[in-house]
């Protein structure tokens, strides 16, 4: 139980410097008149606090304070690029490390909770990178990203572009759990 709960603190950390940084790189796009990659931002930060209370929720411990990492923020090109390496750090090293790290608990109730939530992050983390890396392969190219139609899975943070006709391909819950996020929301 101890290195679920070591792998869940850190997982809690991690993700809730992204929801900082990532409210922060909204502000940062909303500056450089780029509203529809700010929502991107606010949308990932939405889906960020998603791993946060599925983390919290297996830790069972919903007031535990997360240490936040240094980060900076630089235009958004370069923010889409810190992001997109932020999110292929945890979906290929460390989600993947916490996995092996845990495997001795995952047989456990309270190693089972936590596989199936860094599980559930590990797979949204990946389609994250994808929606980054798209964002800026078109901001490079002088192309806008149109993100007034993003939803984030309420259950496990997964974000999809256009409203979702079925359920979550990554938590298997309902369309209806799916939120549409406003630009400057």
């Amino acid at each position: 139980m101890e290195e679920c709960k070591r792998c869940l603190k850190q997982s809690i950390d991690g993700e809730s410097t992204a929801v900082s940084m990532y409210s922060d790189f909204a502000s940062k796009a909303d500056e450089e008149n780029l509203p529809k990659i700010a929502n991107l931002f606010r949308s990932l930060a939405k889906a960020e606090r998603v791993h946060i209370k599925n983390h919290k929720s297996a830790l069972k411990q919903p007031d535990y304070e997360a240490v936040l990492d240094d980060y900076s923020v630089g235009s958004t090109i370069d923010n889409l690029k810190a992001a997109i390496e932020g999110e292929t750090y945890e979906f290929k090293k460390m989600y993947p490390r916490f996995f092996k790290d845990i495997k001795k608990e995952q047989h456990t109730e309270y190693g089972k909770v936590a596989m199936l939530s860094m599980q559930w992050s590990s797979s949204v983390e990946a389609n994250h990178a994808k929606l980054l890396k798209l964002a800026l392969k078109l901001l490079q190219n002088g192309e806008d990203f149109d993100t007034s139609n993003i939803y984030v899975c309420k259950v496990c943070g997964n974000v999809e572009i256009d409203k979702p006709t079925k359920a979550c391909s990554v938590c298997g819950h309902d369309v209806t759990f799916f939120e549409l996020i406003q630009h400057g929301a």
